[in-house]
């Protein structure tokens, strides 16, 4: 968490499930973290941007939120941020919460 403030996100979505092994991140005009955690079954990515726009998909609600399904995965717009979840599973939308400013 420290290292994504220092970066520049007030507060970060984690998965409260599995385990994380890598986080990576760039910077083009924006920030952009991906992190990716080990979970019973397999590989969960967790992407998270403070840019502008989402890809286009077919429309579903995560969490409340108007969102796009694309492929396995998921993106939507939460808090002034954008999240991708890969793979869309209902148990890894559950197991999603803030970290850091409420």
């Amino acid at each position: 968490m420290a290292e994504v403030n220092a970066l520049g996100f007030d507060e970060v979505m984690v998965l409260q499930m599995g385990r994380p092994v890598r986080m990576e991140h760039y910077t083009t005009d924006h920030l952009h973290v991906r992190s990716i955690y080990k979970t019973k079954s397999g590989e969960v990515r967790l992407f998270q941007s403070n840019d502008q726009g989402i890809t286009s998909g077919l429309p579903v609600m995560i969490r409340g939120y108007h969102a796009v399904r694309n492929g396995d995965g998921a993106s939507w717009v939460e808090r002034d941020y954008i999240l991708d979840l890969n793979p869309l599973d209902r148990r890894y939308v559950r197991a999603l919460r803030w970290v850091g400013r409420s």
